[in-house]
């Protein structure tokens, strides 16, 4: 409904069954921002759109870089979905249909659904274009962007993962991974020059 309302929200689909990258799709967005935040939302994530307005005031007022409308996830069943279809969520509801306990976000990766100055975003040349597959690539942003000082904040609320069968693409992914948190690790460990040389980004957009 946003989409159709605001003409605002660009659909990237894979379509390679052996060779895609989740992070380089969403770059491919990047010639077209011409909006002040890009918001990177997964679509098998639901997080109530009043959180989605909290984020950007937070940006707004607060003067945030990233901003994560959630600090709790909770992974749901497949067959919950038709709960959030109305755009609302019943807690009494869903109750019964988590399937892991919650776990908190802040301090960790920047998932399911994350807002970024279009600026910064750019600066740090969006997801690395090194890992493949779906996985990790939430995390490695993150430690692209605090390198450059981007102010972060995580906003009270929950964000829900329906669970979904996975795509083809899904049989090279333990693979894929283990690649990737490898590589995020060593982006985590440098230090901040060595990080900023690496990634090939100045400290600060404009120098």
């Amino acid at each position: 409904k946003g989409a159709q309302q605001y003409d605002l929200v660009g659909i990237v689909q894979e379509v390679s069954d052996t060779n895609w990258a989740k992070g380089a799709l969403v770059n491919v967005a990047m010639p077209w921002l011409r909006t002040k935040y890009i918001a990177v939302w997964d679509a098998d994530a639901f997080i109530p759109l009043r959180q989605i307005e909290a984020a950007y005031k937070q940006l707004e007022v607060d003067a945030a870089d990233v901003v994560m409308p959630f600090n709790l996830a909770y992974m749901v069943r497949r067959t919950a979905l038709a709960m959030f279809r109305n755009g609302r969520v019943d807690f009494r509801r869903i109750a019964n249909t988590l399937t892991v306990t919650t776990y908190n976000l802040e301090g960790n990766a920047y998932g399911y659904c994350v807002i970024i100055r279009t600026a910064l975003f750019k600066h740090v040349r969006g997801f690395s274009d090194i890992l493949r597959g779906w996985g990790w690539e939430d995390v490695e942003i993150k430690h692209r962007l605090l390198a450059v000082g981007a102010r972060e904040a995580f906003l009270p609320g929950a964000c829900f993962h329906i669970n979904h069968p996975r795509p083809p693409t899904s049989r090279m992914q333990p693979l894929d991974a283990s690649r990737n948190m490898y590589e995020t690790g060593r982006v985590r460990d440098m230090a901040i020059p060595e990080r900023l040389a690496y990634l090939g980004i100045t400290a600060v957009p404009g120098e």
